[in-house]
């Protein structure tokens, strides 16, 4: 006959207690006694993008927010790189401009690396010279100081979402090892201390820039290699790796040159008979808030007019199947709109109804998630079949 089993005495101190709400809390308690930007997900202000600044052209907004009336983050680092004149002086002095216009910020200081800021262009683009500071720095340590004491300031001085920062470009700072040996007739080599600088001025201002409320713009240079068998998309920029992975937003632009005889509507100087502007190709090489590598084409900036707000819109439509495409033509709610000449680049046809359609079909569709994408894209066809239906009710005399 079998043995049963011994019984053990458990004594109460013996019984594993479970820690109650309040007792864990006071647990976790700790982590705010020592970091005061500590706190639950739900409560952090500097988890969510309190805001957004457009970079004056609507289907770029759309690859880099998912918006068309949205494009740079507040409080998070964004950097457009490129080969030369791919705009991205331009790009940034109009962002600077709508972010004085549109979103109350009070100062913007540039911090220029190439003497590319320009009195004229910056007034022409909207931006108010008397509130953009002007910063000429050379080094990368020079520029680290005085970001990060300009961001610490800001953060004491309780200034959240007041003042927006530039730097243009990262690629033409050099390190201060680069000066001492010039200085010493030294022709040492650089020894990767130039990418280590630049890495160490883009991680320190991403946290101060985030409680700062400071939206940071970058421009930097890429390198082509003409050697290269089979040519990637995304180029590497200059100064390394590491600050690549830093920024929340990496835009890529590369551009081809329009011709006067490709574009006779556009404006034009009396002494450019051959070039009047660029078509500028943008894409995503890093975005955190929408899936990256989404690009766009059909972008436009004019020599004498700057970024074209509507380009780009139409490409994006067509792909949405808000309008479609029939030989030459272009048909929206079985309506003929006729060439894209017409209307691409028409205020008034964009801003009247298809605009704000595309917007609500972007968010939904690279919000990370499909699952609202069929019944907004229902949500809009029924929107437009509504309208058409009030057309018909309407008597014409």
């Amino acid at each position: 006959m079998a043995k049963a089993p011994k019984k053990v005495k458990v004594k109460e101190t013996d019984i594993v207690k479970i820690a109650s709400e309040k007792d864990l809390e006071k647990a976790l308690g700790c982590i705010d006694d020592m970091n005061e930007d500590a706190t639950y997900l739900s409560e952090s202000p500097l988890s969510e993008v309190s805001d957004w600044i457009s970079t004056g052209c609507y289907a770029l907004n759309a690859i880099m927010s998912g918006s068309v009336y949205h494009a740079v983050p507040v409080g998070r680092i964004t950097t457009f790189y490129g080969l030369q004149s791919t705009g991205k002086t331009l790009i940034l002095n109009k962002i600077i401009a709508n972010a004085m216009v549109n979103n109350g910020f009070k100062r913007a200081v540039y911090f220029d690396t190439e003497t590319a800021l320009d009195l004229a262009v910056a007034e022409r683009l909207g931006c108010d010279p008397k509130r953009l500071k002007h910063v000429p720095v050379e080094t990368i340590e020079d520029c680290k100081i005085q970001i990060i004491t300009l961001l610490t300031r800001l953060i004491e001085a309780h200034a959240k979402g007041q003042v927006i920062l530039a730097i243009d470009s990262l690629g033409n700072m050099n390190s201060a090892k680069e000066f001492t040996d010039v200085e010493k007739e030294s022709q040492s080599g650089d020894m990767g201390l130039r990418a280590k600088a630049l890495t160490s001025l883009m991680r320190m201002m991403t946290y101060r820039a985030a409680k700062a409320g400071c939206p940071v713009l970058c421009t930097n240079h890429i390198y082509e290699n003409p050697g290269q068998l089979h040519p990637t998309m995304i180029k590497k920029q200059a100064g390394g790796l590491k600050p690549l992975y830093i920024a929340s937003l990496l835009v890529q632009l590369s551009v081809t040159n329009q011709k006067t005889s490709d574009n006779k509507k556009a404006a034009t100087s009396a002494m450019s008979d051959r070039v009047n502007g660029v078509n500028l190709k943008a894409i995503t090489a890093k975005n955190r808030f929408i899936p990256p590598f989404i690009g766009v084409d059909d972008l436009e900036i004019n020599f004498k007019t700057g970024l074209n707000k509507y380009k780009g819109l139409l490409d994006l439509a067509t792909r949405y199947d808000l309008i479609d495409r029939t030989g030459s033509t272009y048909v929206m709610d079985g309506n003929k709109i006729g060439y894209a000449a017409s209307f691409e680049s028409s205020a008034e046809f964009w801003e009247n109804g298809p605009l704000q359609k595309l917007d609500k079909l972007l968010q939904a569709d690279l919000n990370y998630s499909n699952e609202k994408f069929t019944d907004l894209k229902a949500e809009v066809e029924a929107e437009v079949e509504a309208e058409e239906n009030e057309l018909e009710d309407v008597d014409i005399p």
